[in-house]
């Protein structure tokens, strides 16, 4: 046939185009940032409908309690930045389970810089794997994801200051610029939790132990960053410094050596598997122990940003015999990367990984929805009371409306002169919630916490006291010698779904005579 004939020169009839569809599974598949975006904006769903199904708890309830007096250089328990956060969205969004939105925003944010850190490091497709993990623990994807509590700035802080330094890791040449900036991020991590050092240790090691790294030492550009984070961290040491170093010494008390007890560390290590979920705890156990013997830079800096922590906080349980499960999270957190990148070249030639994804995706969610219905409604500790023999847990985060309202209902809300007296910070901090600044609370006791350096009572005031009923016939006679008055009012019923669960006695004190003997040298 002739190219030039007839036929040959007939054109195809054009493809059918359609301008009103859009191939949105090919979207995302196309890119695997453009997939975290959707996961992180999925669960960031999740954790939004849980901030307003859950009641605030004690520590978040506690928080918002302190930060109502508003902005200090610092804070017994912790450094300050949470609650500085927490009293712009006290401000902003009132003391009730909306003060959330912040920190829910913030574990987005981490999200993101989880996922980018670890595509840094070993790729894009093991940062996806690094951000699914991850967002399927039961403390990063529910806990750390969205209360009111340091640990959501401090894990947004470390992954930037971790993101900051890759470009060092990478060969960049040093810039003051560069370290500045990592010395800002550090500060700011410092500012929101103590264990930000572990973080700047474990940094320093990682370049002492890279013959690469170490001439860093010999530069000025590193000190800066350092004097930068010091600088940042000064609040922390001037409050401190103003009240006998209070805070310093407290959280340090927690780890002194008393004796020795070698299954305290099996406790940890178990109160560790929970809060990680065990789906999610021995995959990323196993990437970390695997990881020892891969000689990579990327490798080797997640264990040295990681790992003190963990093994800190969890060996130290041996000489103290106690310790808060949770304190070894911003450890893991750094590890996840490696649980990315152990995922990702699994998953190359065997199916499992994705198996392993679908499966505790489901237990995840099942069983964070029926932590949020017992939270919410009680219905555990009601309808099986036999299975909590010192109570249901999840009453913590049951909300003291019954007390505003009763107080109201009886004149007394709002009335000047008036304060309102707890006997122990937790019960204070659930007060505090409720009563939302109607009334100030202070705290008879002698751990007080953060109550103990706010208002102080003065001679002469009134005080209406609540305290649980086991406590009457123990702290009753105390009580009496502080104030010239003491009578009962009627009791105050606190409860979920229309359940009363607990009674709270109420007396009014009149006349304080003394206050009662503070604590922490204040």
């Amino acid at each position: 046939m002739d190219a030039f004939s007839d036929a040959a020169a007939v054109p195809a009839p054009p493809a059918t185009i359609s301008y009103n569809s859009f191939d949105l599974a090919a979207y995302f598949a196309a890119s695997p940032a453009r997939q975290a975006l959707l996961l992180i904006g999925l669960f960031t769903a999740l954790r939004l409908w849980l901030a307003f199904v859950i009641g605030l708890g004690v520590d978040e309830s506690y928080t918002l309690a302190i930060a109502r007096d508003g902005i200090s250089l610092s804070y017994f328990d912790h450094p300050p930045l949470h609650v500085w956060l927490a009293h712009v969205s006290e401000w902003v969004f009132g003391d009730g389970q909306a003060a959330r939105l912040p920190f829910v925003a913030l574990s987005a944010g981490t999200g993101w810089l989880l996922f980018r850190l670890t595509a840094a490091l070993f790729g894009a497709r093991a940062g996806l794997w690094a951000l699914i993990a991850f967002n399927l623990t039961f403390f990063f994807g529910v806990v750390a994801g969205g209360w009111v509590l340091p640990d959501g700035p401090l894990d947004f802080f470390l992954l930037a200051a971790a993101n900051a330094f890759v470009p060092v890791l990478q060969g960049e040449a040093p810039s003051w610029r560069r370290w500045l900036l990592i010395g800002a991020l550090i500060g700011l991590a410092g500012l929101s939790k103590y264990h930000a050092l572990f973080f700047g240790l474990g940094l320093l090691g990682f370049i002492a132990a890279a013959p690469r790294l170490r001439p860093l030492f010999a530069r000025p550009e590193p000190y800066a960053g350092i004097a930068v984070a010091t600088l940042l961290f000064a609040p922390v040491l001037i409050w401190n410094a103003q009240h006998h170093w209070v805070s310093f010494a407290f959280q340090g008390g927690r780890a002194d050596a008393h004796g020795f007890y070698p299954a305290a560390p099996l406790i940890q290590i178990a109160g560790q598997l929970l809060l990680l979920s065990p789906w999610v705890f021995f995959p990323l156990a196993f990437a970390a122990l695997k990881a020892r013997h891969d000689h990579s830079d990327a490798a080797r800096l997640c264990l040295w940003l990681g790992a003190p922590a963990v093994l800190f906080f969890t060996l130290v349980a041996l000489v103290c015999g106690h310790g808060m499960i949770h304190w070894s999270m911003p450890g893991w957190l750094l590890l996840f990367p490696l649980l990315g990148a152990e995922l990702e070249r699994t998953a190359r030639v065997k199916a499992w990984p994705r198996r392993w994804a679908a499966a505790s995706l489901v237990l995840f969610l099942s069983m964070t929805a029926f932590a949020a219905a017992a939270a919410s409604t009680g219905f555990l500790g009601a309808d099986f009371p036999g299975l909590f023999p010192k109570g249901d847990p999840t009453i913590e985060s049951a909300p003291w409306d019954g007390l505003r309202a009763a107080l109201a209902a009886r004149g007394l809300l709002g009335r000047p002169h008036l304060m309102l007296t707890a006997l122990s910070w937790c019960d204070g901090a659930k007060a505090d919630q409720a009563l939302d600044g109607a009334m100030a609370v202070t705290v008879f006791s002698r751990d007080p916490r953060g109550f103990a350096f706010l208002r102080r009572p003065a001679r002469g005031e009134d005080s209406l006291i609540v305290m649980r009923p086991r406590e009457v016939a123990r702290l009753l006679p105390r009580l009496a010698a502080h104030f010239r008055l003491l009578r009962e009012l009627a009791p105050v019923a606190i409860g979920r779904d229309g359940r009363t669960e607990f009674t709270l006695r109420l007396f009014y004190a009149g006349d304080l005579l003394a206050s009662y003997p503070g604590a922490y040298g204040h």
